[in-house]
C-alpha cells in the first residue's frame, strides 16, 4: 500500500522539508543536526527500534515548523539531517555513534 499523499499548504511549511540532508564532503554549520542511531542488536527483545530513525522522519511530515504555543517558526534555523550511523550495535558500533556525533559536532562548533 502506497503512502497517503500529504496536501501541499505554503502557509503551513512541513518540518519534515525543513530538515535537509547534510552534503557529506562538508557541509555548513547548523543550528539543529539530526543524527540516526539504528540500534537494536544490543536489545534483549526484539523491538524493531531500528526503524526509530526512519519513523522519526516520517512523522516529521505531519508536523509544521509552527510552534503556536510560542508564536514562532523554527524555520528561521538551519536544519541537517547526517542520515543514520551504519550498525551501530555493540562495541564498535557504539564507537561510531561517538565518532558520527563528535563529527557532526566539530562541524558546528
Amino acid at each position: 500500500m502506497d503512502a497517503p499523499t500529504l496536501p501541499v499548504d505554503g502557509l503551513w511549511p512541513r518540518a519534515g522539508q525543513w530538515i535537509v540532508p547534510a552534503d557529506p564532503t562538508g557541509a555548513p554549520a547548523c543550528d539543529l543536526a539530526l543524527l540516526g542511531v539504528p540500534a537494536h542488536l544490543t536489545s534483549i527483545s526484539a523491538t524493531g527500534a531500528d526503524a526509530t530513525p526512519g519513523a522519526v522522519r516520517d512523522a516529521l511530515m505531519r508536523y509544521s515548523t509552527w510552534a503556536g504555543s510560542h508564536d514562532v517558526s523554527v524555520a528561521t534555523l538551519s536544519a541537517l539531517d547526517f542520515g543514520d550511523v551504519t550498525d551501530p550495535d555493540g562495541p564498535e558500533g557504539e564507537a561510531r555513534v561517538a565518532a558520527s556525533v563528535a563529527r557532526t559536532a566539530e562541524r558546528n562548533s
